[in-house]
């Protein structure tokens, strides 16, 4: 898939049986970025499909694949040659297999005066289309006259298709469910560059600081304010790039914080940009209440303190 960048499904046999999987290559802007993998157990379908049908069903394997099964016990199946039968414990299917080749198509069974008919399909294909096993489908035909026996082929073969059908409706939506995490993860960035310009658009500096006191985001208005990359300030410690010195103020709001991770307020006066300033500091939690760092929001308060002075 990461070669043809296109959507591959198929069966495979795994350590804990057969399975039915698809991959899909995932764009962003027509970039391809990885691969979304999705997957459901054959035998999990095929037990549905039973208790929605008159049939037994069950299914085969090749015997070769079925070496890398480890937490599947192989008592419950009839050795059949190259291939594997589920027996799932009835008896019935032991009866008619044992002793027998299995062989694709149809082949009708006489069993202790009753008649069955056969329909074997190898179904299970891996995404390069070997066939690695199939189902098979047994009809007691004992009360059906000879008349009437192409009709129970065609309603098997119909029952077949029904368990095709429900492989197929997960390839072919398989797409869809892929463009809808596709489109989340646009409406994710979307929203992502909506909150940096409404971030950028603060006239007041905003900047949020890890517990080591460094800086990891900052808005527009403080890389303009001081006259700054944002290289040169994300990264690096607050008290160097905004007050030019290697230890914080003394009345810095964030060292108070960091001792009560309360919110702390405080004015000061900065020598580099020559600028009062009212700087804020509110404690940042993540979900379960673990404190990891603060948002500070410095104003520029001079025209309020020249008229004050």
């Amino acid at each position: 898939m990461h070669e043809r960048k296109t959507l591959l499904a198929g069966f495979e046999i795994g350590k804990n049986g057969p399975f039915y999987r698809i991959v899909s290559p995932v764009f962003y802007d027509d970039k391809y970025i990885g691969a979304l993998e999705f997957g459901v157990k054959a035998q999990g379908v095929l037990e549905s499909f039973k208790q929605r049908t008159e049939y037994t069903v069950t299914s085969f394997f090749n015997r070769d694949k079925w070496e890398k099964v480890i937490n599947i016990p192989t008592d419950g199946f009839l050795n059949l040659g190259s291939f594997l039968l589920s027996t799932h414990g009835d008896p019935l299917i032991w009866e008619l297999f044992s002793g027998r080749i299995l062989r694709p198509g149809e082949q009708q069974i006489r069993l202790h005066r009753n008649a069955y008919i056969i329909h074997t399909h190898p179904i299970f294909k891996t995404f390069r289309g070997d066939s690695i096993g199939g189902i098979v489908v047994i009809q007691d035909i004992s009360d059906l006259i000879a008349g009437k026996n192409t009709f129970i082929i065609k309603t098997v073969v119909f029952t077949s298709v029904l368990l095709m059908i429900s492989f197929f409706i997960l390839y072919f939506t398989f797409d869809q469910m892929v463009a809808k995490l596709v489109g989340a993860e646009k409406f994710a960035s979307n929203t992502k560059a909506e909150w940096e310009r409404t971030f950028d658009a603060v006239p007041d500096m905003i900047s949020i600081i890890d517990d080591q006191h460094r800086i990891v985001r900052a808005n527009k208005a403080m890389a303009d304010n001081l006259g700054l990359s944002f290289q040169d300030i994300i990264n690096f410690k607050y008290h160097q790039v905004v007050h030019g010195s290697d230890e914080p103020p003394v009345c810095c709001p964030y060292v108070k914080l960091l001792k009560d991770h309360q919110s702390h307020t405080a004015e000061m006066f900065n020598e580099r940009s020559q600028r009062y300033l009212s700087v804020t500091a509110f404690p940042l939690e993540d979900s379960e209440g673990n404190f990891f760092g603060s948002v500070n929001v410095a104003r520029d308060i001079t025209e309020q303190k020249i008229a004050e002075q």
